[in-house]
């Protein structure tokens, strides 16, 4: 058999593993009660709360616990019971801890910080107070902050200045780890045990995983080193196109929002210097981010100058989905009436408020269907959509209908 009939042969097995999940998947029933319930994606009222509420359960929370640790690093036996606090909010550090564990293990106070971050950008600092704060209420060495996301990236330069200071976990791998364990820890009790199983499976969607479908692909590729050579190979093609797509709808929506800006609201756009940041974590989008996986850059424009609130810029970022909003470069404008005026009018109209000293507020770009979209992992639909410049088009359209919501309210402010 000639090479190409081989990588033909590989390609042709690879599809029917894909096919028969694919088939399996679409068998099974779609009902969530976390998604019927909140938004996946909320990171407080949804993932912080069930985490909380499994290191409590009464009968395993042990159990779980000592599972969670040793999936986030710490392979701990000699805990004692009673001395586990387990708290959810803790306030502190002029913030909260999203969780808090603490206990003593062969007589050391251990002090567990967990700052949890699906899609909300970090806060000026905040990872720095978290750290200071360990430090106040722990003078020994066995304390920790985390940084759980959704693939294990970094935080951002603004919230922590030594990030070797900081473990990275991810909802991927440590936490469904650690669901699939506690699922076979309470598989007696077929309440708890289906509650963790349907956790398990909100998290693989949000994740982009299947862990069924994973595996069997693992094995094949295992089964002799032709298979792993060649899909090996396919890797840097993949991700290439994966940048192309990405630059291509960043040039899209780039070109069409300029357009709006300059046609709606009289914006001269040959005055727009893309080479300049504004504050930190503002760079323009660009080929090399992209290549690099990089966040918090995009497209960034001056709306003007505000009476008592100085310069607002439009702001379309990345963080791992794309998200607009205002931000500014003033400070101290916060006391003034008409910065607690336009935050009302934020408010009102359902867009999201940050204490981050880049962003006044933000939301969520929506796709078609109204979800979120992932520049990152392109999915097929998204991928095929952004291939067809008709479909290209009507999503790059209600992009901006989404962005005009904020530039008619925006528009309404006194200018200087």
């Amino acid at each position: 058999m000639s090479i190409i009939d081989e990588r033909k042969d590989i390609l042709y097995n690879l599809k029917l593993i894909y096919d028969r999940h694919k088939i399996l998947d679409d068998s099974k029933s779609d009902f969530n009660i976390f998604q019927t319930i909140a938004n996946p994606y909320d990171e407080m009222n949804l993932h912080s709360k069930f985490i909380y509420t499994i290191l409590n359960e009464k009968k395993y929370g042990y159990e779980f616990l000592l599972s969670f640790l040793k999936n986030i690093g710490l392979d701990l036996v000699d805990i004692d019971k009673s001395s586990v606090k387990i708290e959810r909010e803790k306030a502190g550090a002029d913030g909260r801890l999203d969780l808090y564990i603490e206990f003593k293990a062969n007589d050391e106070l251990y002090s567990i910080a967990i700052e949890n971050k699906i899609y909300a950008g970090d806060q000026n600092k905040q990872l720095d107070r978290y750290l200071d704060y360990l430090d106040a209420i722990n003078k020994g060495k066995e304390k920790y902050l985390y940084y759980l996301t959704l693939d294990g990236h970094d935080p951002s330069s603004e919230s922590c200045s030594n990030l070797s200071k900081v473990i990275n976990i991810s909802y991927s791998e440590n936490i469904l780890n650690w669901i699939g364990e506690a699922i076979s820890i309470s598989a007696k009790e077929a309440k708890l045990r289906e509650a963790l199983v349907q956790y398990e499976e909100l998290l693989e969607k949000i994740c982009g995983k299947d862990i069924d479908y994973t595996m069997e692909i693992k094995d094949y590729i295992l089964k002799n080193a032709d298979n792993y050579d060649f899909v090996k190979s396919i890797g840097p093609g993949l991700t290439e196109a994966r940048i192309e797509l990405q630059d291509k709808f960043w040039k899209r929506l780039e070109a069409r929002l300029e357009e709006h800006l300059s046609r709606e609201y009289g914006l001269d756009m040959s005055k727009v210097d893309k080479t300049k940041e504004i504050g930190t974590s503002n760079k323009w989008y660009s080929l090399n981010l992209i290549k690099k996986k990089s966040r918090y850059f995009g497209l960034i424009y001056n709306l003007g100058n505000f009476k008592n609130l100085g310069d607002l810029y439009l702001k379309v970022e990345i963080e791992r989905n794309l998200i607009f909003g205002i931000r500014n470069v003033e400070s101290h404008i916060e006391n003034t009436l008409e910065y607690s005026n336009m935050l009302d009018i934020f408010k009102q109209n359902n867009f999201i408020l940050t204490s981050h000293d880049s962003w006044l507020s933000y939301k969520h770009v929506k796709d078609l269907k109204g979800n979120r979209f992932d520049l990152y992992d392109i999915d097929k639909d998204f991928a095929e959509t952004i291939m067809y410049d008709e479909k290209l088009d009507a999503l790059i359209s209600s992009c901006i209908e989404q962005i005009d919501e904020l530039l008619k309210l925006v528009n309404e402010l006194e200018k200087n």
